[in-house]
């Protein structure tokens, strides 16, 4: 003769409820891996040989202190070519002490002609470290003249 188990609601309860708080919980610390940055950083930017009907290209190499501490920059930005309307882009890469960060950078606002962008928004593509699982966006502004550079965040 075959016995059904007896179930202890309480014990269910208790196991309903905590994986109830495990959600939660895990939920919360999702909320809280929005990462913002803040600061400024200077350095170099190379204006890269490029063929006029893609737009300029600018390689960035920087360091300073942002809100995550101190850090260096590299990547490039890309104007907008022989277009009628488009997004400059861009992408760069953070290290710091903690992990590094890859951002990808679109233009806040469409520009026409073969103009240079200066301010973008920002997104985490990847991210290792401390910063692992991290997400984050935000807008930072990318200014290059000929063999300088200076991005800020914030």
């Amino acid at each position: 003769m075959l016995r059904s188990p007896r179930i202890n609601k309480s014990a269910a309860i208790v196991a309903v409820f905590l994986t109830m708080m495990m959600a939660v919980t895990a939920g919360a610390w999702a909320a809280t891996a929005q990462l913002h940055l803040s600061g400024t950083a200077r350095g170099r930017a190379i204006a890269l040989p490029t063929n006029a009907d893609v737009g300029a290209e600018y390689s960035l190499r920087a360091g300073g202190r942002l809100n995550i501490g101190r850090s260096t920059i590299s990547g490039s930005v890309h104007g907008v070519g022989f277009i009628a309307v488009g997004h400059c882009t861009g992408s760069l890469d953070l290290r710091t002490a903690a992990g590094t960060l890859q951002l990808a950078l679109r233009s806040s606002s469409a520009v026409k002609g073969f103009t240079m962008c200066t301010a973008y928004s920002w997104v985490v593509t990847a991210a290792s470290g401390h910063y692992a699982g991290r997400r984050g966006s935000g807008e930072v502004r990318v200014v290059t003249s000929p063999n300088a550079a200076s991005i800020s965040f914030g």
